[in-house]
């Protein structure tokens, strides 16, 4: 009977867990890795996801690190989870620094707006970049705040990383052009010149 009540509690416990870790709120790179030739530009989208009720999101304030030898900062475009459309946000143009964009985002929609209309996982915003080096470089959270939508801190979150790899472009091949009529009709005439000239000699000689 001990034993039974024992595997109970623990079936118990680690369903809580796995159901918690599948709800926890989380902010991603998508996608994670990617790979493109140098000088082409690159985007990378930040999402956040398991938001529910509560909570929802109410502002924001991220710091996303690269590698400024590999990647050069080129735009910034925000998502609409923050603006609903109904009383909008405040957006604040991206702060740059050596390897590092900042975002902050404030929602001005109501708490209930927020609430019933905010959907669970959405895009905070696209960073882009131009390629200037080759190698890899990471994508990291040096910073992440998040407030909810009575403008509390959402202590509880995880944070993925992620890369850009930058290659060489390969070098354009293809078929060996074909000479020219004019190149072939050129080397055969001093062809016969030559043959001419050598015959002639030859006849010298013999007399």
């Amino acid at each position: 009977m001990r034993r039974t009540v024992v595997a109970a509690v623990l079936i118990l416990v680690i369903s809580c867990i796995q159901n918690e870790a599948a709800h926890a709120v989380s902010l991603d790179f998508s996608p994670p890795a990617q790979t493109v030739t140098l000088g082409s530009p690159v985007s990378i989208d930040i999402n956040i996801s398991g938001l529910g009720l509560p909570p929802a999101l109410g502002a924001f304030d991220i710091t996303v690190n690269f590698d400024p030898a590999i990647l050069s900062f080129s735009s910034a475009l925000y998502g609409n989870g923050l603006d609903l459309g109904i009383n909008g946000s405040y957006q604040e143009s991206p702060y740059v620094d050596i390897g590092e964009a900042t975002l902050y985002e404030e929602s001005y929609e109501d708490v209930s707006d927020l609430l019933n209309n905010q959907p669970s996982s959405f895009r905070l915003f696209t960073l882009s970049f131009d390629t200037i080096g080759t190698g890899t470089s990471g994508l990291t959270f040096r910073y992440a705040s998040l407030w909810d939508e009575d403008g509390n801190d959402i202590d509880d979150f995880l944070l993925s990383t992620g890369s850009i790899t930058v290659t060489t472009p390969l070098p354009i091949t293809g078929a060996v052009p074909e000479p020219s009529t004019v190149v072939l009709l050129t080397s055969g005439l001093l062809g016969l010149a030559l043959w001419r000239t050598r015959k002639s000699e030859d006849l010298v000689h013999r007399t």
